[in-house]
């Protein structure tokens, strides 16, 4: 549905049953109506060299591919709302951040080159709307990167157990930036950022899925 309402994502088709079709109150673009999604779907991912999973709604909203931005391309000012993530790879982690970001108002999530994610149709299904409304940035140096979002007056943030406990102050543009799940924020970024954070634990595990760490530093900064 948000992929539907939002006017810069370049639609081709609708593929749909009678059945499924009913949900939708109107639809201006054109729809195929199949006797099983679940077939059809297994086709287009093939020939689009997707893995397929299942489509519990018997809905597929066939696009063009999700603009992908480069560093230069972001528009920095005031009240910029960034989270970059360094080396998380598992699709459900990164989607539940994507998520949490477009509930925060984030304006772009910056990934790197190597050693990430992919934009899949079962990432855009996971982030529930998320890829919408957050803008994708990949980038092939993310340290280089840390240096020219402060160049530029923007907060780097590194969430890491070997971080301070008082949390940063809040600045007109903030960058969060979180590590994978096994090594956390590479030693190339973490040098360059302009601030350190720990997450303190208070009971017997010391860390936190990358997800929900995200989220609780998204609720402190943003």
């Amino acid at each position: 549905m948000a992929a539907l309402k939002n006017s810069e994502r370049k639609k081709i088709k609708l593929i749909a049953t009678k059945e499924s079709l009913k949900v939708l109150k109107k639809v201006d673009i054109p729809v195929e109506v199949v006797r099983s999604v679940q077939e059809e779907g297994e086709k287009l991912f093939k020939r689009a060299g997707f893995t397929f999973s299942r489509v519990p709604q018997n809905l597929i909203l066939v696009t063009e591919p999700t603009i992908v931005l480069t560093p230069g391309e972001l528009n920095i000012g005031k009240n910029v709302k960034m989270v970059a993530l360094d080396g998380v790879t598992d699709i459900h982690n990164a989607a539940a951040i994507l998520r949490t970001a477009a509930f925060y108002g984030v304006n772009y999530l910056i990934i790197s080159q190597k050693n990430s994610f992919s934009i899949t149709p079962s990432f855009a299904r996971a982030s529930s709307g998320g890829l919408e409304f957050v803008k994708i940035v990949r980038t092939s140096n993310l340290a280089k990167t840390i240096r020219f979002l402060n160049e530029h007056g923007v907060m780097t943030v590194g969430f890491s157990e070997s971080g301070g406990e008082s949390v940063p102050r809040k600045a007109d543009s903030m960058c969060l930036v979180l590590g994978s799940e096994d090594n956390g924020i590479s030693f190339a970024v973490n040098r360059n950022l302009s601030n350190h954070f720990t997450l303190k634990s208070r009971g017997n595990i010391s860390t936190l899925n990358v997800s929900v760490a995200a989220a609780i530093a998204m609720q402190l900064h943003f």
